[in-house]
């Protein structure tokens, strides 16, 4: 145990931290008390776990993306003892949560949930709620797979649109409680000219036992740009609620602005040339392809 005193610029700060001993052979588990007793009597357990201000704000870099040390030894211990593991993750970012994605049976992302996150929480976990959240960002295994923090260019493997390794979870990712088949790709022409809009649609189908949103998600890429540019880009979405065995046929228009690029004069211009169209529930679970032509 320590105390530690510092000055933050604007106000001073006094803290009292510690951290678990080292126990040898005795379970690390009984060192939390109620806790471990909970684990070792309950049919399944919830462990709300994360990260909050004192490690990620505004003002503040983080130097790795890994849940607290403290945090990944509880619940490798919970683990050993009582597999029946729900995780409630509580953060604003990305965390490389990869023994928790190889273990734990169930993870639920919260984010910062706000006055009404237990209502919620506890609604998805008991099933009244079937969630159809996606994430608006991805999640990495390893600082070790970005580049470093002081190269902005993101064309050197920075998000969905560069980044060419195995992600632990995809941009636009997210789990159900029910199935969604996706049908019946159209596009409205094979070949259009450089100021011309295209309309694209397919079908959506609950095949599951349970109603449920699906959020449809359209990518596309310039197959033969002249300058660098994105392997996919996310250029329209559509969140959808169908009932079990419901269907439901999406539209979406790509106009010359979605199409467009700077070129090497820093014009803003269409090439010609082919587009590919992909259509599914996450950037990397892609489930409907295409193609159209640009002239």
């Amino acid at each position: 145990m320590k105390a530690e005193y510092y000055d933050n610029r604007d106000y001073a700060v006094a803290k009292l931290q510690w951290s678990v001993p080292k126990v040898g052979k005795t379970s690390r588990l009984d060192l939390y008390g109620e806790a471990g007793k909970a684990v070792r009597e309950c049919e399944t357990v919830i462990a709300v776990l994360g990260i909050n201000k004192s490690i990620e704000r505004e003002g503040q870099d983080r130097s790795d993306i890994l849940l607290p040390e403290d945090q990944q030894e509880f619940l490798q211990e919970i683990y050993k003892v009582n597999p029946n593991v729900i995780v409630v993750l509580i953060a604003g970012s990305s965390l490389a949560v990869n023994w928790m994605d190889e273990h734990i049976p169930a993870i639920v992302n919260a984010w910062y949930p706000g006055e009404s996150g237990g209502k919620a929480v506890a609604e998805v976990l008991f099933g009244d709620y079937n969630p159809g959240g996606r994430l608006p960002l991805t999640y990495y295994k390893s600082l070790k797979d970005l580049p470093d923090f002081n190269d902005y260019d993101i064309t050197k493997g920075r998000t969905y649109q560069y980044f060419k390794g195995d992600v632990l979870y995809p941009f636009g990712y997210g789990l159900s409680y029910t199935t969604f088949n996706y049908s019946n790709l159209k596009i409205s022409k094979p070949v259009i000219g450089a100021q011309e809009n295209i309309t694209l649609s397919c079908t959506v189908k609950n095949t599951g036992k349970k109603a449920g949103d699906e959020v449809v998600q359209l990518y596309i890429r310039d197959d033969f740009s002249s300058v660098t540019t994105y392997d996919k880009v996310l250029r329209g979405f559509e969140r959808i609620h169908l009932q079990p065995g419901e269907e439901q046929t999406i539209s979406f228009t790509l106009t010359p602005q979605d199409l467009g690029l700077w070129d090497k004069n820093n014009q803003f211009t269409v090439e010609p040339g082919s587009f590919s169209v992909m259509v599914g529930a996450s950037s990397e679970d892609i489930r409907l392809k295409g193609s159209f032509e640009v002239q």
